[in-house]
């Protein structure tokens, strides 16, 4: 976010889809419509900004090595251990990505 905050999330699927999610084709074009994201609330709220392309930063990748409920216990301890670790968070829910913004 433009103001510094950040967010700490997980997710296994595809990051671009997790992305447009939080920045849909409308906010853009100044309308308001349902917000399910916590990321895209403060953004509305606080009339900030964020580059998608520098903002949202994958910082774990479960290797395709690893069963599924195997992946995704790495990626909860992953995502508490980055939320433990990030001393300014402007939002967070349980959501599904991995992510610095």
């Amino acid at each position: 976010c433009s103001c510094g905050a950040g967010y700490v999330g997980r997710t296994s699927r595809h990051l671009s889809k997790r992305i447009r999610e939080h920045l849909p084709a409308w906010l853009s074009k100044g309308e308001v419509k349902s917000m399910k994201s916590a990321i895209l609330a403060h953004l509305v709220d606080t009339g900030h900004s964020v580059d998608p392309s520098e903002t949202f930063l994958v910082i774990y990748k479960v290797p395709p090595k690893y069963t599924k409920p195997l992946g995704q216990r790495l990626l909860a301890a992953a995502e508490a251990t980055a939320i433990r670790l990030k001393k300014r968070s402007c939002v967070h829910k349980s959501t599904s990505y991995m992510l610095r913004a």
